[in-house]
């Protein structure tokens, strides 16, 4: 779950655990203390998807560059 298919663990997939579980614990105990359900915190959800699409993109543009540069030492 925390590994990427190379083997290696990914810093946003155990970040992004970790804050999972800060914010279900945090709305549990505001939930318990105030009787009410605490609203999403967006900005924090959107770093969240953008670390993850950010850690998607990469491999893709390595490639890209990796083909582009081989292309250009083959002269293709």
């Amino acid at each position: 779950m925390f590994k990427e298919p190379d083997g290696k663990i990914s810093f946003t997939r155990v970040s992004g655990f970790i804050l999972l579980l800060h914010y279900i614990s945090s709305a549990i105990y505001i939930t318990a203390k105030t009787l009410k359900i605490p609203d999403l915190p967006m900005n924090q959800m959107i770093l969240i998807a953008a670390l993850y699409g950010i850690n998607k993109t990469i491999p893709s543009i390595k490639k890209v560059i990796k083909d582009a540069v081989r292309s250009v030492k083959t002269g293709k």
